[in-house]
This record gives C-alpha cells, sequence and structure tokens, in this order.
C-alpha cells in the first residue's frame, strides 16, 4: 500500500481504491515505538492496519527502514487545529506504573540530605516508584507521579527527585524540588513533574522517584480503588506514574511576554 502525504492530506492507495483524509484528522498508533505495524485512523476511513513491509511512497517504492518512515508520518499526522497534521501539541502516553493495594501500604521518607527510591514493599517484594519508557522519536517527555502523602510534622517538607537507579543520592540524575509547603499532618495528595529533552529516540530509559524530607518523616502511601458502600475509612488512592511523549512542541523557558 502506498501511504504519503500530499499538500494537507494523508493518502491510502492499495491499487483498487485511494483514500484520502485530511492530515490533522488522521490518527496513527504503533504496536511499539520499534513496531512494524500501524493503525491509521480517522473518522471518514475507520480504521487501516498496514505492515511496514507492505508500506511504499508514492512512486512504489519501499521506504528505506522503519525510522525514516516514522520521522514523515509522526509529523505528518495526529488531531491538530494548528493545520498540517503535526503532533507537535498532541501528548501521548508512553507508559504507565501503578502501585496498588487492597489493604494500606507505606514508604517512609526520613530526614536526610540523602533521597531513597520510593518502595512499596510492605511484603518484603521491591515495588519502586519506577517507569521503564523509550524515548519517542521527539527526544522529550513528560514524566509525572500521583501519590499520597503524610507529613508527620507541621515543619516537614517533602522533596521529590527522579534518578536513573533505586541507589540512593543527593543528586537526582534529572534533579529534585519541594513538593509542599508546611503541612497539618493529615492525608493529602501530591504530585511532582519532571520534563526531560534531548532523549535518543528509540532508546528505553528507566526513572526512579526518590524523597527525602527536612524535619521529621513522611508516610507515602497506596491503596486501591474500593468496590461497594461508600465507609469511613482511611485508604489512598494508588501511586501513580506517567509517561507522556511531548511531541515536537517547544518548550517556552522564561519567555518574556
Amino acid at each position: 500500500m502506498k501511504i504519503y502525504k500530499k499538500g494537507n492530506y494523508i493518502l491510502f492507495d492499495d491499487g483498487v481504491i485511494l483514500n484520502m483524509e485530511h492530515a490533522n484528522q488522521t490518527m496513527l498508533n504503533k504496536d511499539s515505538i520499534n513496531g512494524s505495524s500501524y493503525t491509521f485512523y480517522s473518522d471518514n476511513l475507520g480504521n487501516i492496519n498496514v505492515e511496514f513491509a507492505n508500506i511504499q511512497d508514492e512512486f512504489g517504492n519501499a521506504y528505506a527502514s522503519i525510522s525514516a518512515f516514522d520521522e514523515i508520518i509522526f509529523d505528518a499526522t495526529g488531531f491538530n487545529t494548528a493545520g498540517g497534521g503535526s503532533s507537535a501539541v498532541n501528548p501521548k502516553l508512553l507508559a504507565l506504573t501503578e502501585l496498588t493495594a487492597t489493604a494500606l501500604v507505606t514508604h517512609t521518607v526520613t530526614t536526610s540530605s540523602t533521597a531513597t527510591a520510593i518502595n512499596l514493599n510492605s511484603d518484603a517484594t521491591n515495588r519502586f516508584a519506577k517507569v521503564v519508557f523509550v524515548a519517542p522519536p521527539s527526544g522529550q517527555v513528560s514524566v509525572k507521579i500521583d501519590f499520597d502523602a503524610v507529613l508527620t510534622n507541621s515543619a516537614t517538607n517533602l522533596r521529590i527527585g527522579l534518578h536513573d537507579s533505586s541507589t540512593a543520592t543527593t543528586t537526582p540524575t534529572n534533579g529534585w524540588f519541594r513538593v509542599n509547603g508546611d503541612d497539618d499532618g493529615a492525608s493529602n495528595g501530591y504530585s511532582a513533574e519532571f520534563i526531560l529533552t534531548g532523549l535518543t529516540a528509540g532508546t528505553s530509559y528507566t526513572r526512579y522517584f526518590v524523597a527525602t524530607c527536612n524535619y521529621g518523616s513522611t508516610l507515602i502511601r497506596a491503596s486501591s480503588s474500593q468496590t461497594g458502600v461508600f465507609a469511613i475509612s482511611d485508604l489512598p488512592q494508588p501511586l501513580r506514574i506517567k509517561v507522556e511523549d511531548l511531541g515536537t512542541i517547544t518548550i517556552l523557558s522564561n519567555p518574556e511576554w
């Protein structure tokens, strides 16, 4: 099948029928970042499933490689009101880690200048707040954690970092920051988000969330979605980590508006 972009359209020519769709109304899914199976979708055409080995350019020639085709097609598809079908403003979920349990599980963060990997290992099995993802063609992603925590002292400040291993560290690979102000000792939901750029497309990356606090201690907690009738209980949400492709969007840092 010939698949190529012409002007503002994506064309699908199987030798019998020529289908065409606005580029910015065409979505693309792959079986994996390095995979060879493609599914194109639009409201008008529905799903078009095709293997890389069967894809040709406008002139009937095979594309040089999967990565060469990806570079063209990723930039030519994606719902985008800016026109031209760029994937720049359409984040795509690359990975999702969830730490959950039927009962309450916790990780204790203690006062230290060294951050340790968050590990909800209540049953003696390591369950790190960890995510593994393959860098997209854009080379830039968002890595975000959502979690519940109890700060045991009103003067406690929790610091969260993003590191490339589970080894304790004073200098997390991708930095750190404080995620709260003074707390009242109650259970609260928190989040931390890191923007990673300059990643090598197609390369697998592993990242661990690490934590430390300046005073007292902190309990990072997780549970699961409960079923049945609502009840008075102190069971938090699961801990979740999401990695999203930021596409080719330009990140403006401290712009002068």
